[in-house]
């Protein structure tokens, strides 16, 4: 059987965290949904994406088969939903043939055998030939409903679940390290990978939940971790940074500061102090000096964003940014709760910039706003990406000037 991740059209409620990756490679845990579909599974997994990403996936997917069938018997996955293992192996065991699972208006996922999968594309509906058969997933038994990613905060909100769940599937049998460390509490639930270097007077205390340190990390003196975090390979955590659980740090991120509840995807720079909590903040993302994200408004009423126009409630209390690859922020620069910043955009100066700021947008306090030049931000991030030993593609590049044009 073949399995195939697809995004539907609410998949566009994720701007801008999945403008430059598949909603499948958002974080929300120390996993993607397609990283952890793929452990589940034991293998490969077709991918579903829109046409205009699609070069791009297949260029750092080459393994991945991206929209394209294969003559077999398909289960579809949605790619907003965050499945537990029991239910990935719930879904894969049930017996019938052609049928959807829903839940409420969602579709969650659907096995389609060979002999009705269409030659088109997958939408909402999947195209198909015959009928198919709804089954409720109450019946799957798997003791809770399904997490549903309906916007890009929703992230932030499972996060306090599925980061915890991701770190035991990681840490099973790989805790409590050979090597001794000074300032560890509770041990058994802390893993330190190979090359990692911990300075003297760093705490490190799992007394919330795990702590992973992967291979290659620095981590400098008179820092303090709280689990559950995960530390990305070959990050550096400098001196005095304070990283309350639960949290996410990238690979080869650079970070100091104060940082609580947040997902840092990758190569996120933030090498001084500044509070940023209940934030998403994707690749290659400078945070200036003393940049801080609200999070918590100061009558504790639910925070609201602006979104596509629209004033919308979110229902949560704590949140901070939604912040776009290749976005600047210049020192002392204050965000406001809820704030949704695109790609590539520029913010400085004094004062709280707009809840809502635009992909390649000069932010500058007392200023216009003015719109990037394509030629000057592409060199920008090609600078940025050499400085941690890559090289942009054709295919990233494409990419990017195709969002701007748009």
């Amino acid at each position: 059987m073949e399995i195939i991740i697809f995004e539907d059209k609410t998949c566009q409620n994720f701007y801008p965290l999945n403008l430059l990756r598949g909603t499948f490679d958002i974080k929300c845990g120390v996993f993607s949904v397609k990283e952890r579909l793929e452990l589940f599974s034991g293998k490969k997994i077709s991918l579903f994406t829109q046409r205009e990403k699609a070069a791009y996936l297949k260029s750092i997917y080459p393994g991945n088969p991206i929209n394209k069938f294969k003559p077999a018997d398909t289960l579809y996955i949605n790619s907003r939903v965050l499945l537990s293992r029991k239910q990935f192996d719930s879904i894969t065991k049930i017996k019938r043939k052609n049928w959807t699972l829903m839940q409420g208006d969602t579709l969650i996922a659907a096995l389609i055998l060979k002999e009705n999968i269409s030659e088109k594309i997958p939408d909402d509906d999947l195209n198909f030939k015959g009928e198919l058969k709804n089954i409720d997933f109450k019946s799957l038994r798997t003791g809770s409903e399904i997490m549903i990613m309906n916007y890009a905060w929703d992230i932030i909100k499972y996060f306090d679940h599925m980061l915890p769940e991701d770190l035991k599937l990681i840490s099973d049998k790989k805790l409590s390290p050979k090597r001794k460390f000074r300032n560890l509490i509770k041990q058994s639930d802390i893993y330190i990978g190979k090359n990692v270097k911990v300075y003297p007077n760093s705490v490190l205390d799992a007394t919330d939940g795990i702590i992973f340190v992967d291979q290659g990390v620095v981590i400098e003196p008179f820092t303090y971790i709280k689990g559950p975090a995960y530390i990305g390979k070959n990050c550096i955590i400098k001196a005095g940074a304070k990283l309350y659980g639960p949290n996410y740090i990238g690979p080869d991120s650079r970070v100091a500061g104060e940082i609580s509840h947040s997902i840092f995807h990758a190569y996120v720079n933030k090498q001084h102090d500044g509070f940023i909590g209940h934030t998403y903040a994707c690749e290659f993302i400078n945070f200036g000096a003393d940049t801080v994200t609200s999070n918590l408004k100061n009558n504790y009423s639910k925070i609201s964003v602006s979104f596509e126009g629209k004033n919308l409630n979110t229902g949560m209390q704590f949140l901070g940014s939604l912040v776009g690859d290749h976005t600047k922020f210049g020192i002392n620069t204050m965000m406001n709760t809820g704030s949704i910043i695109g790609i590539f955009a520029n913010i400085a100066g004094s004062g709280f910039p707009p809840k809502s700021v635009k992909s390649f947008s000069w932010n500058i306090y007392g200023r216009d706003v003015s719109k990037y030049r394509i030629e000057e931000a592409l060199q920008t991030a090609q600078i940025v990406m050499g400085r941690r030993g890559l090289k942009m593609s054709k295919e990233y590049e494409n990419l990017v000037r195709t969002l701007y044009d748009n």
